[in-house]
């Protein structure tokens, strides 16, 4: 702002701009907090969705009853499917990942509108973290600790960010 001189600079400020001046800074600083506390701040891990991964073709085996299952590309990764609220995806390791070698892991929400596999290569660090707590705390399947797990994600634009720092409860999807 600017004014003609101190005192009309000192008059604006005791009618009421001193009020608003505190109230913006109060704001300006709730707004500093919450940046800090958002889910950018938590550990997780971020994956493109625009990959050669994305929409694939499925095949899938039951190796209790011995069926195939084959699909189509599976979605067009609709904008605003989940909106701002996080959701649950299902992440899958392959049987012969390790810790070093996280490889390629399945990802996919419950309505299969994000159908992807994840790439430890964009972030081989995090998926670590994630490999780690899948073995720890994940859905034991056929006798293997660890071959999957439900975390918590949102979408930003055409990035997954996916939460690592504790798992979501198991599914029945």
């Amino acid at each position: 702002m600017f004014y003609c001189g101190r005192t009309c600079q000192v008059q604006h400020w005791k009618s009421g701009h001193k009020r608003v001046c505190r109230r913006t800074a109060e704001e300006h600083r709730k707004a500093e907090h919450d940046k800090r506390h958002n889910s950018d701040h938590r550990p997780s891990m971020i994956f493109s969705l625009d990959n050669e991964f994305s929409g694939t073709y499925n095949l899938t085996f039951n190796v209790n009853s011995g069926l195939v299952n084959t699909s189509t590309p599976t979605t067009k990764l609709k904008s605003g499917r989940h909106g701002e609220e996080e959701f649950i995806v299902k992440l899958q390791r392959p049987m012969d990942s390790t810790e070093q070698n996280p490889g390629l892991w399945m990802c996919y929400d419950k309505s299969r509108s994000i159908t992807t596999q994840l790439d430890s290569k964009q972030d081989l660090h995090n998926m670590r973290k994630a490999f780690q707590l899948m073995l720890s705390k994940g859905v034991t399947t056929r006798g293997v600790r660890g071959a999957k797990a439900y975390f918590f994600a949102k979408r930003e634009g055409r990035n997954l960010r996916i939460f690592i720092e504790k798992l979501a409860e198991p599914q029945p999807w």
